[in-house]
């Protein structure tokens, strides 16, 4: 699971000596040069994802199937500490970013298909679940638990979830919910992207076989929905891309397959 960050004009990675949990693995830092390529720690379990947060990286590890350590490290030795302990989890993390000099991060429930958004200051006290269980977008290898698209945008984080848009700017306080989504169907897929300073974020269901976009500034007052489609037969549409001020999709044409 290869996972690398920047920070203080050096590259860190993840090497994996083996492919169990109870393995070991490192973290390494690189200037680029072979003299400046260097081992910073050690560590037991499985590592998903490094993320620069301020003057510090931020990482999970798995220590067994159903435990989960958040770790932090300044780039050396002595500065790489233990945050939060014994993190009951299943699956893995489907995210991991940052707002507000903050730590974000989800959390699957044991045996649940819901997932909680964490947040860490750095210190144990500070590291707490900002929401109550989630239900997923279904985007995140099929399975609905997992809130896997994502945007920072003005200064706050939008996870788009089965019903919802929310945001947080990284406290529990200003984590809400701005946006209800008008169909109450499993989204199975879902994509959010910037665009002119603006929001747009999709939609799909297989089972209505209806895809619809929005447009949002970040409010439930700013956000409308500009594209919708329903078809007879099944299709799947595309992640979002942008060139220019155009934005590009692909959706379901009259002779039931797709075009841009």
């Amino acid at each position: 699971y290869f996972c690398s960050t920047i920070l203080n004009n050096n590259l860190f990675f993840v090497a994996n000596e083996t492919n169990t949990y109870n393995g070991t693995g490192e973290i390494w830092k690189t200037d680029g040069t072979l003299l400046g390529t260097t081992l910073v720690t050690n560590f037991n379990g499985r590592i998903y994802g490094l993320t620069t947060v301020g003057d510090f990286i931020f990482y999970v590890i798995k220590t067994s199937e159903n435990i989960m350590q958040v770790w932090k490290t300044d780039g050396t030795l002595l500065g790489t500490q233990l945050v939060k302990n014994e993190i009951l989890v299943w699956n893995y993390p489907s995210f991991q970013g940052s707002v507000n000099n903050k730590f974000i991060f989800t959390q699957q429930l044991p045996s649940s298909e819901y997932s909680k958004i964490w947040r860490s200051d750095g210190t144990e006290l500070g590291t707490y679940p900002m929401t109550g269980p989630i239900d997923g977008n279904g985007s995140g290898n099929g399975s609905t638990s997992n809130l896997s698209q994502y945007i920072v945008y003005n200064n706050n984080l939008y996870f788009v979830s089965r019903f919802h848009l929310y945001n947080s700017d990284g406290t529990t306080a200003n984590t809400v919910v701005p946006v209800w989504n008008a169909q109450n169907e499993l989204v199975n897929f879902s994509d959010v992207i910037e665009l002119n300073n603006k929001l747009y974020f999709s939609f799909f269901s297989k089972d209505l076989k209806k895809l619809s976009i929005y447009k949002s500034d970040g409010t439930s007052n700013g956000t409308s929905v500009i594209y919708s489609v329903s078809n007879s037969q099944y299709f799947y549409p595309s992640y979002f891309n942008k060139v220019g001020s155009n934005l590009l999709f692909s959706s379901v044409n009259s002779t039931n397959g797709t075009s841009l």
